[in-house]
């Protein structure tokens, strides 16, 4: 599901919640809102948790030796932030 899906998916969702019309620019605005907003927080080093769903985090990756794959070569890899997702229990029984 790419985010237009999941703008119209919440589009749908909260039209039939709240009992009132919702353009779907407006739900693709909520979408991008929140996921910005999560962005936005884990850079921070805030960690963001929804209940039933799970926690995002930002997360170092230690420098590392690393090779070339074209020309063997040993180089080092510095170290990184990534984003990190652990689902809650919820969710995880949800998906099995």
């Amino acid at each position: 599901m790419n985010t237009v899906a999941l703008a119209k998916k919440v589009q749908a969702e909260l039209e039939e919640l709240v009992n009132t019309k919702l353009t779907t620019d407006k739900a693709r605005a909520i979408v991008d809102t929140i996921f910005n907003t999560i962005g936005d927080t884990i850079a921070t080093n805030e960690k963001v948790s929804i209940t039933r769903f799970g926690d995002f985090a930002k997360s170092e990756r230690v420098a590392r030796k690393g090779c070339n794959p074209q020309t063997g070569e040993e180089m080092m890899i510095p170290a990184f932030y990534v984003a990190k997702f652990k689902a809650a229990k919820a969710l995880k029984e949800k998906i099995k």
